[in-house]
């Protein structure tokens, strides 16, 4: 079961509001939260979260990372996913740190929690050579751009997509 924002007692926020959490590396024994967290985010894919996450343990790529936010009781607040890719639109160097995705636990939201886990998503992402940070949401999630512009990311490019049966 997801843990509720309500989980995180009052005290464990700051003065100003944040809530004290760790963000670390996920860990085999998150693996059904973060399933359920990435299935709040994605919800069209539940089943490839599972086997995306076993391969995630059992081939531990190099290419991509997932962090987690930490709450002082243990509950898990929040996922980042954090990625490598050869370009992303209007970048100008290569490798790019790609922030796959993020998810929040709602009643965790702007406490800040995901500015934490996007800071220390870039900085994995300076670790592995790259200088920037490349990102994307879906055109109608307004909330995912004011959190991205938020954080210092500048829109780069608008696509539509498209798809046929055949």
């Amino acid at each position: 079961m997801i843990p509720s924002g309500a989980d995180v007692p009052l005290d464990a926020r700051d003065a100003d509001g944040f809530i004290d959490v760790t963000v670390r590396p996920v860990a085999p024994g998150d693996a059904d939260c973060w399933s359920e967290l990435r299935t709040a985010f994605w919800p069209d894919t539940p089943d490839a979260h599972r086997s995306e996450i076993r391969e995630y343990f059992d081939e531990s790529p190099g290419h991509w990372v997932c962090f987690v936010a930490v709450g002082h009781d243990g509950s898990i607040v929040g996922i980042v996913e954090v990625g490598l890719r050869d370009y992303a639109e209007r970048c100008r160097t290569s490798p790019v740190g790609y922030l796959e995705g993020i998810y929040v636990d709602p009643e965790a939201r702007t406490s800040g929690v995901g500015r934490m886990m996007v800071a220390v998503g870039e900085q994995w992402a300076r670790s592995h050579g790259c200088s920037e940070m490349a990102s994307d949401r879906d055109l109608t999630n307004d909330v995912g751009g004011s959190f991205h512009e938020a954080l210092g990311f500048v829109e780069a490019h608008r696509q539509v997509c498209y798809r046929k049966d055949l």
